[in-house]
């Protein structure tokens, strides 16, 4: 099966390995875009938008495993992959704010193209491993326009989203326009409503990933937990609830203990609110330590005797600690 030609009816097998086609393909139509431009080449812009299309059809028949695959981080190309993530986390995010099809694509591509503007930042201060100084953390602001500069200047600007421009200029704007929110408008009180998507999206993505200036990388619980630190000021009120309850109290892709002394990998968020706390995990260590490749269980299984859940998780770890890939484990599960 064309990993662009999802429909209905396909086994659970099938769509991973198409899931994890698209997803590729992703970063690696990202990448021809960035060539194409920096040779003044025509963009194929209705390639980014079937990619949309397909992202969007998967993540209707399995949102937890593309959530998974965002696990995915390729630290020679930051920009591609994390540009890849952000768009399949503002695809997943979206479709739980109820946007249509339509809208659903236009917030795909914003996403997809919101960093363009790194490609005008130098490598050396892209990749600094240590702290930048005022000036050249100046030059980093200045991406934001650069990339809303580019999207405008594209050939095909007639079947590109203008809040593609409006994302790459203020992905990084506070929702309450204060803060270190950049760039500063004059007199402009709002921001893009696709803008304040990416944001969070943006955010969740850039710190649970390994990056060379920064000491400490977060788990997936640790991101949200921070996030709604600033509810209200960097991040929308409303927006941030509906993302941290689509994230899950055990993040997809979260590295947990059992009451039983297993390990598992979050694979799957429960749907129920009332049994959010009881995600399905896949089984990774048994109780002695040992890494084995267990199975999947669902936490939300009770037993019936006792009145209790047969299992439940008794605290998170890093998985940056031990050294557990895993995005291996969700590629590993596709088969």
């Amino acid at each position: 099966m064309h990993p662009f030609e999802v429909t209905g009816g396909v086994q659970e097998e099938q769509l991973q390995q198409s899931a994890i086609k698209v997803f590729f393909k992703s970063i690696t139509h990202l990448k021809e875009v960035v060539e194409r431009e920096k040779q003044k080449k025509r963009v194929w812009l209705k390639t980014t938008r079937r990619l949309m299309q397909s992202i969007i059809n998967l993540v209707s028949q399995n949102e937890s495993f593309m959530v998974g695959l965002t696990n995915i981080k390729n630290y020679d190309e930051y920009t591609l992959n994390h540009s890849t993530n952000v768009t399949v986390l503002a695809i997943c995010f979206g479709r739980r704010l109820g946007l249509e099809r339509k809208e659903l694509v236009d917030l795909g591509v914003s996403a997809f193209f919101h960093d363009m503007g790194k490609l005008e930042i130098p490598e050396k201060i892209l990749n600094k491993p240590g702290k930048l100084d005022d000036d050249e953390f100046a030059i980093m602001r200045t991406h934001s326009w650069h990339g809303a500069q580019k999207l405008a200047c594209l050939k095909e600007l007639s079947i590109l989203p203008v809040s593609a421009i409006n994302v790459a200029m203020e992905h990084h704007i506070w929702a309450n326009l204060e803060g270190a929110s950049y760039p500063k408008y004059w007199k402009k009180d709002h921001i893009d409503f696709f803008s304040k998507i990416v944001k969070i999206c943006d955010f969740f993505d850039a710190v649970t990933t390994e990056r060379p200036y920064r000491k400490k990388t977060a788990t997936r619980e640790e991101a949200t937990g921070w996030m709604l630190e600033k509810i209200g000021s960097e991040f929308d009120t409303t927006l941030l609830k509906v993302f941290t309850n689509m994230i899950g109290v055990y993040p997809i892709g979260s590295l947990v203990v059992l009451d039983s002394e297993e390990w598992g990998i979050v694979m799957e968020t429960n749907p129920e609110i009332t049994l959010i706390t009881c995600p399905k995990v896949k089984i990774i260590a048994d109780k002695d330590g040992n890494k084995i490749d267990g199975g999947i269980i669902d936490l939300s299984e009770r037993d019936p005797e006792a009145d209790k859940f047969k299992k439940k998780i008794v605290k998170t770890l890093d998985p940056y600690k031990y050294e557990i890939n895993v995005s291996e484990h969700f590629l590993a599960h596709s088969g």
